[in-house]
Parts: structure tokens; C-alpha cells; sequence
């Protein structure tokens, strides 16, 4: 009986150590669509998983609702595009998920590829992607040091900060005897919308006002298929003001013109299983 309980405990220890040993690849890219003249209420993503489900050999397996139609991160849509079983080898399966994506996002705007990022991780850890973007603005102002009458006899300091944003995803994979995987992702998104002016006396300081969103969610997923978070858009003014002088107010001539552009951004997340294990 001793014998039997050890080579049982033996095989559990040699299979867990076989499990924790798995890498994965997980490939991040992030699109975005700068949307076109007259799409004021963004992308239709009921049309576009609709044409990704036509481009074979390329299937739609799972699609929450929130896919069809979202304005921000809190509603973000969670897709699965599979490759049709047999239509391709498992080279060209690897990344042609979000190619397939690409294709049908470009109806509806000019489709680039922000960033991509590859991270390798183990069975069962976690792993961080992040892409950001440091701003700096002027967070403080000190006085101006004093002369040797007591007045003022130099300039102010002045103090940079620097805020981040952009967004930061969590991926934790467990790979099952299967091969599926049961992948974990948190997504944190962050905007900068505005440095505003704090004015203090004959001195100012400048606030930045973020806006900020949160997703956690777990999907069963396989090898080669492409996870897909969409949804989230954006809208960023620009406005160019003309006077006859600087300072002068737009009543006595010139003129504003304002410009609002619409973007929609689609995170893809590819994992695949690396050959053998450490």
C-alpha cells in the first residue's frame, strides 16, 4: 500500500510540475480606426463580426453582447475569432486572427496598427502589458527668491509632474490537459482629457483631469484564436481661435473653427502554446 501511495503522489507531483512548466506566448496588438466622415455613432460591430464571419477560413466562435454596440471601456465586447477547423495549418493560424480583423475594420475608417506587443509567461502566472504615455505639465510654482531690499529679485521656479496614461493589461492563462486555456484578463484604460489652468495670484499651475475605466473577465480560449476587446471609442476636438490680436475677444473679428475626430480602438490578444516545456 506504501508503495502505490507513493508512486501516486509521484505521478500528481510529476504532473503538476509538467503543468507549471507550460509556456505560453501571448501576442497584444492594439488597431485603431480613425473613423470616417458621417460615422457619428461609431462602429457598427454587429457588421463587422458579421463580415469576419464570412472571411474564411475565419469563424466567429463567441461574441458577448456588449460587442454590438458600446461607447466606453465599462461596456467593452468580448469576441473569440477562430480559424475553421482544417482550413489552415497551425503556422498560419498563429497571428492571422487579427489580419482577418483588420480587413473587415477598414469599411469604416483607416485602420493602423498602434502597437504590438509579445510577452512570454508559464502555466498559471501572470503577466503585464502596458502601453503608455508620460505627459508632463507644471505642477508647482515656487516664489521668486528675495532680494537684498526684500523685493523680488529673481524668477519663479518652476516644478514639472508627469501623469500616465494609456492602458495596462493583465493576462493570467491556465492551460488545461486539453490544451484550452482559461485566460484571466483585467484591462485598465486611461485618457488624458484636459490640463486645466489652477490660477494662484499672478501665477498658475496646471491640473490634468483623466478619465479612467476597468475590466476584469475570464474566456476559455484556444490555441491560436484571437481574443477581441471592442467597443471603446473616443473623441478628440481641436480647435483653432483667429483674433485681430492676441488677447482681443472674438466679438470684434476673427473666427473659431473646430474640428471633432472619433476613433475606435480594438485590443487583440493572441495566446499560443510554445513547443515543449522548460
Amino acid at each position: 500500500d506504501t508503495r502505490d501511495v507513493v508512486d501516486q503522489v509521484a505521478k500528481i507531483v510529476d504532473h503538476e510540475n509538467a503543468a507549471n512548466t507550460r509556456q505560453i506566448a501571448m501576442r497584444v496588438e492594439v488597431l485603431s480606426v480613425k473613423l470616417n466622415n458621417g460615422q457619428e455613432f461609431g462602429v457598427d460591430w454587429d457588421l463587422v463580426f458579421n463580415q469576419v464571419s464570412n472571411l474564411v477560413p475565419w469563424s466567429l466562435r463567441f461574441s458577448s453582447p456588449a460587442s454590438l454596440v458600446s461607447n466606453n471601456a465599462a461596456n467593452l465586447g468580448v469576441s473569440i475569432l477562430a480559424p475553421t477547423n482544417g482550413a489552415m495549418s497551425a503556422s498560419q493560424a498563429r497571428w492571422g486572427g487579427s489580419k482577418a480583423f483588420f480587413k473587415a475594420l477598414s469599411s469604416f475608417g483607416r485602420v493602423s496598427v498602434v502597437t504590438t506587443a509579445n510577452a512570454m509567461t508559464l502555466n498559471r502566472q501572470p503577466v503585464p502589458v502596458a502601453i503608455t504615455n508620460q505627459t508632463t505639465y507644471l505642477a508647482k510654482v515656487t516664489p521668486a527668491p528675495a532680494g537684498a531690499s526684500g523685493s523680488a529679485g529673481g524668477t519663479p521656479g518652476l516644478e514639472p509632474g508627469t501623469v500616465t496614461t494609456g492602458f495596462l493589461l493583465n493576462l493570467l492563462p491556465t492551460v488545461l490537459d486539453s490544451n484550452s486555456i482559461l485566460l484571466q484578463f483585467g484591462l485598465g484604460i486611461s485618457d488624458l482629457t484636459a490640463l486645466v489652468d489652477v490660477p494662484s495670484g499672478d501665477q498658475k499651475i496646471q491640473a490634468p483631469e483623466i478619465s479612467s475605466t476597468d475590466f476584469l473577465q475570464k474566456v476559455a480560449i484556444r490555441p491560436g484564436e484571437t481574443l477581441v476587446l471592442s467597443g471603446y471609442e473616443r473623441s478628440a476636438g481641436q480647435y483653432d481661435k483667429r483674433t485681430l490680436t492676441s488677447g482681443a475677444p472674438i466679438g470684434l473679428g476673427g473666427s473659431i473653427n473646430g474640428t471633432s475626430n472619433r476613433e475606435a480602438v480594438v485590443i487583440l490578444v493572441t495566446p499560443v502554446l510554445s513547443e515543449g516545456a522548460i
